[in-house]
């Protein structure tokens, strides 16, 4: 699937089969410790590779815990966007710089302290998310589709993906994937 943007040099790659990603001819193995820039290298390059696989199971992970837990999720989600509001708007009725430090601080720690186990859970819910992709993206052991794709996105042969887009914006080297 491909997605057209103004510049059209994005690309979205396409999901890999279940079988490739987590099951039978998948392979998993934990990398040496001695060699950190090696295992570095398989986690940039599994989080290209399979990045269309890990977004949809982000989703679905976000959605199982929502579908757990519906009334608190989305109690957080919805206490969170208040925090980011209020931090953003609130310090706009205020003429001194001081005083819209000050009040940004105080809107932000009032909504955060009443509603903390709620915006607690949707930040867990992340973090484990986040968490559970960077565990794959570490054990998954790259086969030859995943070394060629990688190369030919590395080299300029193929269209920018999403994550090679926030490696630029991390300004993570293309040399280390």
């Amino acid at each position: 699937m491909t997605v057209k943007s103004k510049s059209d040099n994005f690309e979205m790659p396409p999901l890999r089969s279940l079988e490739d990603f987590i099951l039978g001819s998948s392979r998993f193995q934990i990398p040496k410790s001695d060699k950190p820039k090696k295992w570095l290298k398989r986690v940039l390059r599994n989080l290209i590779y399979y990045q269309s696989n890990y977004c949809l199971a982000a989703l679905l992970l976000f959605a199982l815990a929502t579908f757990i837990q519906p009334l608190t999720m989305f109690q957080g989600m919805a206490a969170t966007a208040l925090d980011v509001g209020a931090v953003s708007l609130i310090p706009n009725y205020f003429t001194s710089p001081a005083d819209k430090k000050m009040a940004a601080i105080i809107s932000f720690l009032v909504i955060t302290s009443i509603w903390f186990s709620k915006i607690a859970v949707v930040f867990i819910e992340l973090f484990l998310t986040i968490a559970a992709i960077l565990v794959h993206a570490y054990l998954r052991k790259r086969n030859l589709d995943n070394k060629i794709a990688n190369n030919m996105e590395k080299f300029g042969l193929r269209k920018k993906t999403l994550v090679g887009m926030l490696f630029d914006v991390l300004k993570i080297p293309a040399e280390l994937f």
